[in-house]
């Protein structure tokens, strides 16, 4: 790419979550001059994993698999579980790395054959700071007590949108298998984002230019 005196230049299309090289020179008459360096780009929005959940026995197996669009993007998957109406023996929450080679996670839910419950299944693609990570829309399981399992997957949509100057509105909407569910929203750490509704909030006071971290999650309600 060649760009004039003073000008910047955009990449696009690049992997989220690797390490790319730059290359940037110049030259004249008396000379070229060159220099390198190494980037990474941030994490992005897993797509929705693959999930599949079946009985071992007495206990549920869950799959999580993401999308291979992540392979170089998601690091790790998270399942919660509750079944026997929240019973404290039978509540699972753990978050998994994801195998390099497979990109999957094997969730075991210890002994809950006979039992209604209700899991959230998603992954998460984590940076190298602390604020640069975000999660995919969740899947929830539905678990019957006759061992009929239903696969469903979270509908969430977020917008941000900076029509007032210094002021960014926040916006969003969640369903899942039993209707509109609640939403968590988490912003660039020292920003704090007012509540204006009981699906909206805004960012007050940002500069021209500057750039927030927005990352929503909705959850499945238990039975």
């Amino acid at each position: 790419m060649s760009v004039g005196e003073g000008r910047m230049c955009t990449f696009t299309g690049l992997k989220p979550r690797t390490v790319h090289e730059v290359v940037a020179a110049a030259g004249n008459a008396v000379g070229r001059r060159e220099s390198r360096f190494s980037v990474r780009t941030k994490v992005a929005k897993p797509v929705s994993p693959a999930v599949k959940a079946t009985f071992e026995g007495n206990d549920l197996v869950i799959g999580v698999t993401a999308d291979e669009r992540d392979a170089t993007n998601a690091t790790d998957a998270r399942v919660w579980c509750v079944t026997g109406g929240g019973s404290p023996g039978r509540y699972l929450n753990v978050d998994l790395p994801l195998d390099p080679v497979t990109r999957s996670a094997r969730f075991v839910l210890p002994g809950v054959k006979g039992l209604q419950g209700t899991c959230t299944a998603l992954v998460m693609a984590q940076g190298e700071d602390e604020d640069d990570w975000q999660a995919s829309d969740g899947t929830v399981i539905e678990v019957a007590a006759s061992g009929r399992i239903v696969v469903t997957r979270i509908d969430l949509r977020v917008t941000v949108v900076s029509r007032l100057k210094g002021k960014v509105q926040v916006k969003w909407w969640a369903r899942g298998p039993k209707g509109s569910l609640p939403v968590s929203v988490r912003i660039s750490k020292g920003k704090k984002c007012i509540s204006t509704g009981p699906r909206s909030c805004e960012v007050r006071g940002q500069k021209s230019g500057a750039t927030i971290v927005v990352v929503a999650n909705a959850v499945s309600g238990w039975n």
